[in-house]
């Protein structure tokens, strides 16, 4: 699916590289965070300012427990969006594995749901 396909449809795509740790967001985040589009996020950690007090903490659990126990990534979130307005974002991801079975890659997405 093209960007703008996923911009239209209200869908933000992210990905994670488990074993370098490198992220990317689709444009989705740069327009609802308000992110510099000459600035590239190059870490999940870039939403934690986003993301109200325990929020952030719920987004690592809840990728351990997908990653660990192999439970279905699929989560709400709460987000604070640059103008003070909090949305609730529904996570999805799912990780891809190497012949071994070991978690090398991350990839999700992330829409506003009901508060």
């Amino acid at each position: 699916m093209a960007e703008d396909e996923l911009t239209a449809t209200g869908e933000g795509r992210w990905g994670l590289d488990l074993w370098n740790g490198h992220a990317w967001f689709s444009t989705w985040f740069y327009e609802r965070l308000q992110w510099p589009a000459g600035v590239e996020r190059k870490k999940l950690s870039d939403l934690r300012p986003s993301l109200p007090e325990g929020a952030w903490e719920s987004l690592l659990l809840a990728i351990r427990d997908h990653l660990e126990r192999q439970l279905p990534l699929e989560m709400q979130l709460r987000a604070q969006l640059p103008d003070g307005r909090f949305e609730c974002w529904q996570v999805q991801g799912l990780a891809e594995r190497n012949a071994s079975g070991q978690p090398v890659y991350l990839a999700g997405s992330m829409r506003e749901g009901p508060p």
